[in-house]
């Protein structure tokens, strides 16, 4: 595997990780308020509660850019994310082969385990009315895949790598520490019965396809995109076989289908609001 992360460079510390652990761990506060909230106020609390999955993810990809702004004095360029503003055909094309063999890995794991699409319909709480659900679909298919990249491969995954490959004795190590590091750090939040199961595998896996993606294609947008292209994959098929008689909004099909789009075009507004590197304070 060619590694185009190494076409540029940031003096990023191991630490700075750190930083980014803390604003994912802050914001996860705000999920916590809305489960309390929707217990204290019948009236506001289940609304709070819905829109506060989106709003942690907003959260923490805020804190931690604003973190580091703080630690290194200015906020990060879209070359220190690698944050591009379109996919080339090579991307488009390694997309398509991690995709391909991680979801792979998912069916051998997924082999013997029993799936209720309908149940897992509910559970995903895909059965209410359209505002309902709204915030759980932006939530997962469009922030999750911008956000989560933000954060674990922008950031976290850059900073180990870059300050790695700084010392001569990690140097040849320093892609391999990197993935390895923040597909860990991604799977945690994500799994409650361990990461030796098939569920703690599958998102282990996942980090690693999307961390694959960032250091192959040198593209932020790249790894972002590929995250989208997973939950097109996961919500899809609780659309389609999932929903039985319930009546689904066909909005729901255009954000879970379009959410490779939706993700690009996000990944877009963020190349135009964060600083070039020419122009960095």
């Amino acid at each position: 595997m060619r590694n185009r992360l190494k076409q540029t460079s940031t003096d990023w510390r191991w630490w700075h990780a750190l930083l980014a652990i803390a604003a994912f761990l802050l914001a996860s506060a705000i999920s916590l308020a809305g489960t309390s909230a929707a217990s204290l106020s019948p009236a506001i609390g289940p609304l709070f509660q819905a829109w506060s999955v989106p709003l942690t993810f907003v959260a923490f990809a805020s804190l931690a850019l604003l973190f580091m702004r703080w630690s290194t004095g200015r906020w990060p360029s879209v070359e220190d994310l690698a944050l591009k503003p379109r996919l080339t055909r090579r991307d488009l094309a390694l997309l398509a082969v991690v995709f391909l063999v991680s979801h792979g890995l998912f069916v051998l794991l997924g082999a013997g385990q029993q799936h209720n699409p309908r149940q897992m319909f509910g559970e995903y709480g895909l059965a209410g009315s359209f505002p309902q659900v709204l915030p759980a679909i932006v939530a997962t298919v469009v922030l999750a895949p911008v956000c989560e990249e933000l954060l674990y491969r922008g950031i976290i995954l850059r900073c180990l790598h870059d300050w790695a490959r700084r010392r001569p004795r990690l140097s040849r190590v320093a892609v391999m520490l990197a993935l390895l590091a923040s597909s860990w750090l991604f799977a945690l939040p994500h799994v409650a019965d361990g990461l030796w199961t098939p569920v703690g595998l599958a998102y282990l896996i996942s980090g690693l396809a999307f961390g694959v993606v960032y250091v192959a294609s040198g593209s932020l947008t790249a790894a972002m995109v590929s995250h989208a292209l997973q939950s097109v994959f996961a919500f899809g098929q609780l659309l389609v076989y999932g929903k039985g008689d319930h009546p689904v909004s066909p909005l729901l099909y255009v954000l879970v289908f379009g959410a490779p789009l939706w993700v690009f075009l996000c990944a877009r507004a963020l190349h135009a609001l964060l600083p070039k590197a020419s122009t960095v304070d």
